[in-house]
């Protein structure tokens, strides 16, 4: 259980620590699908921040090997990093793995 709570710690400081320094993102047509996805929910922001928020949501999870642990972990770096609340933190989220890494593809939340 410690080993399981230090690996979501070290996750959540890499998280925030990747999505502060993440680069400025350039749209693409993937880009233009998760923005629209995103709007579609009524979240919106700067398209740059919102895309490495996407980007940084698969590097996360990749990092912490796919499992709920990195999933946790991305989620609480989009409701810290951008002020989120967990509904659009996880519909974010859902629209992060569908657009930039579907092998974690999840149904996007409905409601």
């Amino acid at each position: 259980m410690i080993n399981v709570k230090r690996s979501l710690v070290a996750a959540l400081a890499a998280a925030a620590l990747g999505m502060a320094a993440a680069p400025a993102a350039h749209a693409n047509s993937a880009d233009d699908n998760y923005l629209n996805t995103l709007a579609s929910r009524g979240i919106t922001g700067q398209p740059d921040q919102l895309i490495a928020a996407g980007h940084a949501v698969c590097d996360n999870t990749s990092n912490a090997g796919g499992g709920n642990i990195g999933g946790a972990a991305s989620m609480f770096s989009v409701m810290t990093s951008l002020g989120f609340g967990p509904q659009q933190a996880y519909f974010l989220q859902s629209a992060a793995y569908n657009a930039y890494c579907p092998q974690y593809h999840v149904p996007l939340a409905v409601g």
